[in-house]
């Protein structure tokens, strides 16, 4: 259902576009609307040139406090998405760019992405690839020896055998 709701979506923004185009340049001229349109994708190439460093000083900033990135990622991205959509010719695509320029409409779009969003909480920061879950070491049947005194085997098999208690 939501991919074909998608689909008629994409298959009908072109043609609104051009008819909304087409009806803009009868109301205020050919010359007010392509210019109006090229001044849009001019916005567009500014947003991404300073809004892009923005989002990742403000991603540096919340992760030097310890917090989570994850609402700042998600306001680049809409900021990125808001660029891309001015940068594309037509008028709906820029009244939509404009929204999510704003940022109630950024914050309402985080909390929806924060309620559906599976997020995996890491320990240790970024790069150190550990989870937060207890030490797990995976071993192949090959690399463990199992005592049978009731006392701990070493994890390595060549100093379990080795050992003599």
């Amino acid at each position: 259902m939501r991919l074909t709701i998608f689909a008629l979506v994409l298959l009908f923004w072109p043609v609104a576009e051009i008819t909304l185009f087409a009806v803009t340049a009868g109301k205020i001229g050919i010359f007010y609307s392509v210019g109006l349109l090229l001044l849009a994708m001019l916005v567009g190439g500014a947003i991404l040139r300073f809004a892009g460093t923005a989002g990742l000083l403000r991603m540096q900033t919340s992760v030097a406090r310890g917090e989570s990135p994850g609402k700042e990622l998600v306001g680049s991205a809409l900021i990125f998405v808001s660029a891309m959509l001015f940068i594309v010719p037509g008028l709906i695509s820029d009244a939509v760019g404009l929204l999510l320029l704003l940022p109630f409409v950024r914050n309402a779009v985080w909390k929806w992405v924060a309620a559906n969003a599976v997020v995996l909480p890491m320990t240790g920061g970024f790069g150190t690839g550990r989870r937060s879950e207890p030490d797990v070491i995976d071993l192949d049947s090959d690399e463990f020896s199992v005592r049978d005194d009731g006392k701990k085997a070493d994890r390595r098999p060549d100093r379990a055998l080795n050992q003599d208690i």
